[in-house]
């Protein structure tokens, strides 16, 4: 077991943790009681206001899809009852209610299964002032068609975290991937790995469920919510949110309130994700509150 740092996500070039820097959401020692907007912030240009955090634990994030639905992991996700917080356009901290969950299922080379992304309502919907985040939507992607997922090349990945703070990334690709500690469960993720560039990211623990944000030609929304890491390659893991599997799931299931997905529109790529798509099925470690639990220990 690997304890994680006070200040995750792990991100290249981080400066100290008592001082406001370009990967804080916001000012340092405001958040989450009366957080102060950091306008150096690196996402300062996106509408983050849907990215809201447990009021009895703020450094576990949710993202809200509409006004009345949030999305998160499985394994990690507020129990019915839980109260969330979000931080408005209004500039006002905005309070609401977790009535009930439902896992999403997963369909791949064990058949349907529980996956490690979940679905929320809440008990009444959010004013306009949080704005739900719009899915990073490039068509429709399938496990049996490898070249469906070229659509997501050249993406650019800003991947948000434990304690309000949010790194970059590059997409590295798609592949299935379980929790050797947790059985043979598969699901569909995105991977990214963290190299020398300052700003990149590497999941911790504490990191799983807050979003990963999709962004190409001026399109972004949420891509990926943080799953697990592979320590021995630097490699973290999103359950892929985008995939069309998921996409209708939730349109299905949130058209009982008259609610659906707002899906961003992802512009044509110049190149093809040549190598990239569906790496294979892995085992990594599994994500969860202060600590990494790692695969075969």
């Amino acid at each position: 077991m690997v304890s994680g740092p006070a200040r995750a996500i792990d991100i290249v070039g981080e400066g100290p943790a008592n001082v406001t820097g370009i990967y804080d959401r916001f000012i340092v020692g405001t958040y989450a009681g009366a957080p102060v907007p950091n306008p150096t912030f690196i996402g300062s240009a996106f509408d983050l206001s849907g990215i809201g955090w447990l009021s009895s634990d703020s450094n576990q994030s949710i993202t809200l899809v509409s006004s009345q639905y949030i999305v998160g992991a499985s394994h990690y996700f507020p129990s019915a009852g839980a109260t969330l917080q979000f931080y408005g356009t209004d500039h006002q901290l905005h309070s609401a209610t977790v009535g009930s969950v439902q896992t999403l299922t997963y369909t791949g080379t064990s058949g349907p299964q529980a996956s490690d992304l979940t679905l929320g309502r809440l008990t009444t919907a959010l004013p306009s002032s949080v704005t739900p985040m719009p899915i990073f939507y490039a068509g429709a992607t399938d496990f049996s068609n490898a070249s469906s997922f070229d659509s997501y090349a050249g993406v650019s990945l800003f991947n948000y975290g434990y304690t309000a703070r949010m790194g970059t990334n590059n997409l590295d690709g798609f592949s299935e991937f379980h929790f050797v500690a947790g059985g043979p469960q598969t699901n569909i993720g995105l991977i990214y790995t963290q190299g020398t560039t300052a700003g990149e990211t590497l999941l911790e623990g504490g990191d799983s469920g807050s979003p990963t944000i999709g962004y190409l030609g001026g399109t972004y929304g949420l891509i990926g919510t943080h799953s697990g890491i592979v320590p021995s390659r630097s490699l973290s893991v999103d359950a892929f949110v985008s995939y069309t599997e998921f996409v209708t799931e939730m349109n299905t299931f949130m058209s009982a309130d008259g609610q659906s997905l707002t899906l961003a529109t992802v512009p044509e790529p110049a190149t093809t994700l040549i190598g990239v798509a569906l790496l294979g099925i892995f085992g990594v470690s599994r994500l969860r509150r202060g600590r990494v639990e790692t695969a075969g220990r």
